[in-house]
């Protein structure tokens, strides 16, 4: 029984999965394969799936020093979801993420409150700002408590 460590860079390449494939290779039953994570794997589940299936009919154990899983929570689940948060961490990494402002303001209400001081109608507010007209009526609101 032996512990191997296996760690790459996150990026696939040629090399990576040489390395990767030359460990597969030689490892036994009873051994233990220590991983970062899942990704260090694989970066999708058809490939993740394959190595797990190829480490159970070893008999080799994984263990991974960061992981989601919890207890009896299907392999599928747990993988899926740690593949696709080091997938998200990777975009950001190359600022995939970088040019997206966040949630679009869906109103404005200051111009809410401007346009009900004219005597203008929520109904109206609300198809110029493009919200509802309980939205109106939250901006008013707020409005209204904050003079008082």
């Amino acid at each position: 029984m032996a512990r191997v460590h296996y760690s790459r860079d996150c990026e696939p390449s040629s090399d990576s999965d040489a390395e990767l494939r030359h460990i597969l290779v030689r490892l036994n039953r009873g051994d233990i394969l220590v991983c970062p994570s899942v990704d260090h794997l694989a970066h999708h589940w058809a490939g993740l799936e394959s190595i797990l299936t190829l480490l159970a009919e070893r008999g080799v154990t994984l263990a991974l020093r960061h992981s989601s899983r919890q207890p009896d929570e299907p392999v599928e689940v747990w993988a899926k979801r740690d593949l696709k948060r080091a997938a998200v961490a990777r975009a950001h990494a190359r600022g995939a993420y970088a040019d997206i402002p966040g949630r679009p303001k869906k109103g404005d209400p200051e111009l809410a409150v401007k346009l009900n001081a004219a005597g203008v109608g929520p109904e109206t507010i609300a198809d110029v700002l493009a919200v509802s007209t309980r939205t109106v009526a939250r901006y008013l609101a707020r409005q209204d408590q904050a003079a008082a």
